[in-house]
């Protein structure tokens, strides 16, 4: 079982029990933002692993951003199984996972085909990446389920 500390090193969390980490942009009393980097538990408690403060609160969101997307590589490399979302600010781990959908999505000036995870107590869904056309995004599907089942497609 796996574990992670927190920044502050006051808390340590099991992955068994993260559905995803997400970013959270906080604003503070005296206006300055942070970004903060949560874990979010199977209970739906958030516990904040990483805080990202500077005078600049979009290199705040894209250090977030960066800084999960090592973490994901790390812990999917020491054997988790999370799922990096489309837009880079979240990611699902695949154990809270029920269902892989496709659904169309209209833009004020196009149509896109997502893939998306939904956690089995359909709190949230997370998408996984977009296409443009139908087909585009049933192959990703198809790929996405054979590299999960280790190479095979059932």
């Amino acid at each position: 079982m796996k574990f992670i500390l927190t920044e502050r090193g006051n808390e340590a969390i099991s992955l068994a029990f993260v559905k995803d980490f997400a970013i959270e942009r906080v604003v503070y009393q005296d206006n300055t933002t942070g970004s903060h980097v949560i874990a979010e538990l199977d209970d739906d408690d958030d516990v904040t692993i990483k805080i990202f403060e500077s005078e600049d609160a979009d290199g705040n969101f894209s250090a977030a951003k960066a800084y999960i997307a090592k973490l994901i590589e790390k812990l999917n490399i020491d054997g988790a199984k999370f799922l990096l979302s489309a837009s880079g600010n979240e990611a699902i781990n695949l154990m809270f996972v029920n269902t892989f959908n496709i659904g169309q999505v209209v833009y004020n000036d196009a149509e896109k085909f997502c893939v998306a995870a939904v956690l089995s107590d359909e709190s949230q869904k997370t998408i996984s990446k977009e296409f443009d056309t139908a087909t585009e995004a049933e192959k990703f599907l198809a790929e996405l389920v054979e590299q999960l089942n280790g190479g095979e497609a059932l």
